[in-house]
């Protein structure tokens, strides 16, 4: 296993690193990072539902050095904002907003049904380019059959 395998596993002691276009396997990882944690409802529900009113900890003082007993805000993130603004913003930059998937879906669909080899372009060429947006396709979940694919190809090779 190389490094970068070890973190986007992550650890019990360290979660799963967010490495760009890994988002939903990053998600399934974290959220069964968080499941082994103690408190796990607690960040769960601060993951979905945002800030809660969590009970206070009281923090035992040491009279004998000065500190009294003080009691704290139960806290698990350090966000200005809460976990679920932060969770939410993760999430719609990894994954971009519904409607610019939509858009990119569409130029996908668009740049296919225009697709035509260029004047001078070699076969080569035509081909690279061609596969290339076979594989912007399938990124964007389009599945074509190899027979739509090799009759599109073809039918628009120059006539030379």
């Amino acid at each position: 296993m190389n490094s970068r395998d070890a973190l986007a596993i992550g650890s019990d002691q360290k979660p799963p690193v967010l490495f760009r276009g890994e988002y939903p396997q990053w998600h399934d990882r974290f959220m069964n990072f968080i499941e082994a944690k103690s408190n796990y409802e607690d960040i769960y529900k601060c993951l979905t539902e945002g800030p809660q009113d969590w009970p206070m900890k009281v923090v035992p003082g040491n009279p004998a050095e000065g500190r009294p007993e003080r009691q704290i805000r139960k806290s698990v993130d350090s966000f200005k904002e809460s976990s679920k603004k932060m969770w939410d913003q993760i999430e719609k930059m990894m994954m971009g907003s519904h409607i610019n998937n939509q858009i990119k879906v569409t130029n996908c669909i668009t740049r296919y049904d225009g697709f035509k080899a260029r004047k001078g372009e070699t076969l080569t060429e035509t081909y690279e380019r061609f596969n290339m947006l076979l594989n912007d396709l399938q990124k964007n979940k389009i599945t074509k059959t190899n027979t739509e694919n090799n009759i599109k190809f073809m039918n628009n090779l120059q006539p030379e």
